[in-house]
């Protein structure tokens, strides 16, 4: 019986809590932020070129300009990656080069595009792990460079 009453006053008390109230304009009243501050303020547009990395519970981009120079310092960059996410248009676009709704493999690719950098309010991706996220609004190129062959994220090898 003591289990319900506590079990009942929280849900009693979750309930009796209101979200702020919203002005004609949509705007949160009474100086209270809202969830404004869990969307992220991006940067400018801009042509983004780098090695987006896709695996279980990761979707990380290293910028760079070449892929060749990216393969370098991929593994020294990875504490420096970014979360990526795809708008609708960069999906469609994805779609369209690799003729598939989804991705077939896990991996590394040299991805090309247009898109913007998030730092705030961070931080991002799975389990809060980066400090900055890059929204790509348009995919140019896609291309792969290595497949993962083991859940091992250090484990890598070319070919699939």
């Amino acid at each position: 019986m003591f289990r319900c009453s506590i079990l009942f006053l929280i849900m009693l008390a979750l309930t009796s809590c209101d979200a702020p109230a919203k002005t004609e304009g949509g705007e949160v009243g009474d100086g209270e932020q809202g969830d404004s501050w869990l969307v992220p303020r991006y940067g400018e547009q801009q042509k983004l070129s780098g090695l987006f990395r896709l695996a279980f519970e990761v979707s990380s981009f290293v910028p760079c300009t070449e892929p060749e120079a990216c393969n370098m310092i991929y593994d020294s960059a990875r504490d420096e990656a970014c979360w990526m996410v795809f708008s609708e248009t960069a999906s469609d676009d994805l779609n369209r080069i690799t003729g598939s709704d989804h991705f077939e493999r896990e991996g590394v690719f040299w991805i090309e595009g247009e898109g913007r950098v998030a730092d705030a309010p961070g931080p991002f991706g799975h389990m809060n792990s980066y400090e900055c996220q890059v929204e790509l609004s348009t995919v140019d190129a896609f291309v792969v460079q290595e497949t993962l062959q083991q859940s091992n994220m250090g484990q890598l090898s070319n070919g699939s």
